[in-house]
């Protein structure tokens, strides 16, 4: 769920990293990783003493920025002792550049996230307000890879027509179906052999066409017939059951391009 920021304010409990890795840092007061060939987590850039997060107000940024880029030292292999840095510019890159959510190739194509940029990516923002169904949900996002076309997928989109909410779609196979559980134990779970590497550029997201024809907000689309018969087209002939990742990713990088004017990106500085 994408929550209102209008509905939370300042009322929300952020972190620089992900909060599951707190419990690992307050068990590990220098470093840890997530098997045993690797360390990743650099439990002294999490400022001391180790709160497990700050309110959000204007002053956040500060307390976030620095551990946030000095935690994950994936890319220490690549740019050795300055891989702060280094996390920042390519921080800036994904915010500033117009190719973040592009689909180029070559020397134009996006930054391909790596391992720990892929999964792991973000702040954490945990509202401490209790927030109504309808009033405190701005919008849903759906994982394309686990229900494009079916049952389930159908089901999301009665419940988001229900609820005046609008649905987007968002893929990325490689971390949908990456299952490890709590340090690294779950059974066939395997980590990439080099973490700094990219994996997948960001993706831009897709506006469900069934779901905004329902809102009110439609009335102020210009939303074409065949815009609204290609999307069925692609929702009917194609269910991600049992569908193998290659498969899944030419599905997510057909429907996106054939609607393109009904993808969205979630940021841009």
């Amino acid at each position: 769920a994408v929550f209102s920021k209008r509905y939370i304010g300042r009322d929300a409990l952020m972190t620089p990293v992900d909060s599951g890795l707190y419990s690992g840092c307050r068990e590990n007061e220098t470093a840890f990783g997530p098997d045993n060939n690797h360390t990743c987590y650099i439990c002294s850039a999490w400022p001391a003493p180790r709160d497990l997060g700050v309110l959000l107000d204007r002053s956040t940024m500060k307390h976030l920025l620095i551990p946030y880029l000095e935690f994950y030292n994936q890319t220490q292999e690549v740019a050795g002792v300055v891989y702060p840095q280094y996390n920042l510019a390519r921080l800036l890159t994904r915010l500033l550049s117009r190719r973040t959510y592009g689909t180029d190739v070559g020397p134009a194509r996006p930054l391909t996230l790596n391992f720990n940029e892929n999964a792991l990516g973000y702040f954490e923002a945990n509202p401490i307000v209790n927030l109504t169904m309808v009033n405190g949900v701005k919008m849903l996002v759906g994982m394309f890879e686990l229900l494009w076309g079916t049952a389930d997928g159908a089901a999301l989109q009665q419940w988001c027509i229900r609820r005046g909410w609008p649905l987007a779609w968002a893929s990325n196979p490689a971390m949908s179906f990456w299952h490890c559980g709590p340090a690294g134990l779950y059974p066939g779970c395997a980590f990439p052999a080099n973490l700094s590497a990219g994996i997948d550029p960001a993706n831009a997201r897709l506006l469900d066409l069934v779901v905004l024809w329902e809102l009110p907000t439609a009335v102020n689309m210009s939303l074409s017939p065949q815009d609204m018969s290609e999307f069925k087209n692609r929702w009917v002939n194609f269910n991600v059951t049992n569908a193998p990742h290659a498969t899944l990713d030419g599905a997510w990088k057909n429907v996106t391009g054939r609607l393109r004017d009904w993808t969205l990106e979630p940021l841009f500085a």
